[in-house]
């Protein structure tokens, strides 16, 4: 972003941006790395230096870019369904036009906050500042505003051709209004907030919920089994799997960080097990809980399924 620095530091910065990204992604191997990663990291290592990056970047990671960095795109897609749904409700017709291109269309900007698309230095930091203070949603309404910007221009193409409005809407303007863009944000953010949104209110999300789960409530906890054979100890019987579930992507909750971790335990030959929903923690104590020692003894196994 920045070319006026010297070749000598812009490889330091190099090295400084290469290892914020190992350290960050070796601490968390639930994350992987993707293509505009770097971007993010970037912008947070030029406006806050190496020493405070390294507490951002991890934090940012897991809190705001969770769901574009696991091993499937899956968790993403309820981000782009979510724009989808802002730019019908605040422009019905235009959402009827562009309703054949691929909601995938949001995720070279929003994956990196931004930072792929926007090259300019200031106008980058400005969108940071607003973005990192408000909810994790609102790049995803940041994105719907642009869209809408675009209403005369996206009007003109067929509605037929879906690859081209996917790829027209996806490629950003060259220049934008960082700060008029701001407010027509935070205007569409008030007026159709996601609780309001069909198919991500609350009523739709327990009705989908609820048609997804078994009706009534069933014993699923298994018969006692005999006694583990003579001759083997406890540490030979037992395993413990930990399960970590990731939740449904932050546009589906509204909130950054939940997750439902489950944990089947296993001892002896006898299955227990233990559902445990924590709600706002940080991802990275969630983590550490699905790494916690569980291990009793020497010969017990540990596997993370994730």
């Amino acid at each position: 972003m920045q070319t006026d620095e010297s070749e000598q530091s812009l490889d330091k910065r190099k090295t400084e941006l290469s290892n914020l990204i190992v350290s960050t992604l070796r601490s968390h191997p639930m994350l992987s790395y993707f293509q505009s990663y770097h971007d993010v990291v970037q912008v947070l290592l030029l406006v806050l230096g190496e020493h405070h990056a390294a507490v951002a970047v991890p934090r940012i990671s897991l809190l705001r870019l969770r769901d574009y960095m696991l091993p499937t795109i899956s968790p993403a897609r309820k981000h782009f369904e979510l724009v989808s749904a802002i730019v019908k409700a605040a422009d019905p017709e235009l959402a009827d036009h562009i309703a054949e291109a691929e909601n995938s269309f949001a995720l070279s900007a929003t994956h990196s906050l931004f930072a792929h698309d926007i090259q300019n230095y200031g106008d980058i930091a400005r969108v940071y500042d607003f973005l990192l203070s408000h909810e994790p949603v609102m790049s995803l309404y940041l994105f719907a505003t642009i869209t809408i910007s675009r209403r005369a221009e996206l009007l003109e193409m067929p509605a037929d051709e879906s690859d081209i409005l996917t790829f027209m809407i996806s490629k950003l303007p060259q220049t934008l209004d960082i700060d008029e863009l701001i407010q027509n944000t935070l205007t569409l953010f008030r007026n159709h907030p996601p609780a309001k949104l069909p198919g991500f209110c609350p009523q739709d999300i327990k009705k989908r919920q609820s048609t997804t789960q078994p009706q009534g409530r069933r014993n699923t906890m298994p018969e006692a089994d005999p006694a583990p054979p003579k001759g083997r100890t406890v540490a030979e019987e037992s395993k413990v799997t930990v399960f970590v579930q990731k939740t449904s992507s932050i546009a589906d909750r509204h909130v950054a960080g939940w997750s439902c971790v489950i944990l089947v335990a296993k001892k002896w030959t006898r299955q227990v097990y233990i559902v445990l929903v924590v709600f706002g923690l940080p991802l990275s104590f969630q983590k550490n809980l699905g790494n916690a020692q569980l291990i009793a003894s020497g010969n017990n196994r540990l596997c993370t399924n994730e």
